[in-house]
């Protein structure tokens, strides 16, 4: 018998099972972690933030530590915005009416009174000056409504109505309302010399005219609003006669 006739012996090492490879291998499906959030809606936020803020009151109470009342912070909150706009509200008060409740504090009444108008003309940026001849000055005498009360020194106008009792109709100063009296100013001739003609007067006199305009230009109450341009005095116009 030919060996090729005799059958095989099986072989002791059996076939190694084939590998699939990565390829062909089922691709495991995602499972959700407890990480994985939503974007927050921006609705929701106010809620999430009472809700972290009572979790942390609840954690303190639990600690034995001390919580304040929701009231008790928002009636602290509401005294301490209250006491800055009071405050706040007193130091613009004595900036702009000198006074610390705006004029309420001093004199029963006299609310806005109290005005500085200087103050008020910086902070309000006021146009530049005025100018004036006589006839319209005349018009600020105080007897006609809706104009202020001016007077005039040396050709320099000032608003004094600030001072109504003292420079308006029947005030003790109404004669100088409405006109450039500057010589009445250094004569007391408040009569005669209710002009703005200076000829004849000394280097005494004159010097305490200009007194009398550094005492309106720096006032707190009165200010400066322009100039006031006289017609000329004719050559041959006699001089006023000395104050009797």
């Amino acid at each position: 018998m030919a060996d090729s006739d005799l059958p095989t012996a099986p072989s002791s090492t059996p076939a190694a099972p084939s590998i699939p490879s990565t390829a062909q291998l089922p691709t495991p499906a995602a499972t959700p972690t407890a990480t994985t959030r939503k974007p927050m809606k921006k609705a929701n936020r106010p809620y999430t933030v009472q809700q972290r803020w009572k979790a942390e009151r609840a954690a303190k109470a639990a600690a034995g530590e001390r919580t304040s009342p929701v009231g008790a912070a928002v009636v602290r909150g509401v005294v301490w915005w209250t006491f800055v706009a009071f405050v706040t509200s007193c130091l613009v008060s004595r900036m702009v009416t000198e006074s610390w409740l705006w004029g309420r504090d001093e004199e029963a009444g006299s609310y806005g009174r109290k005005l500085n108008r200087e103050v008020v003309r910086l902070l309000l940026s006021r146009p530049r000056e005025i100018l004036l001849n006589d006839q319209e000055l005349a018009m600020h005498d105080g007897t006609h409504e809706g104009f202020p009360i001016f007077i005039a020194i040396d050709g320099d106008v000032y608003d004094v109505s600030a001072a109504p009792k003292t420079y308006g109709p029947g005030g003790g100063y109404s004669f100088f309302a409405g006109k450039d009296a500057a010589r009445a100013y250094v004569t007391g001739c408040f009569k005669d010399h209710l002009t703005h003609d200076l000829r004849g007067l000394s280097e005494k006199e004159l010097a305490s005219l200009e007194g009398w305009k550094q005492f309106y230009k720096n006032h707190k109450k009165y200010f400066k609003v322009g100039h006031v341009l006289h017609q000329a005095i004719p050559e041959d116009a006699p001089i006023p006669a000395p104050c009797k």
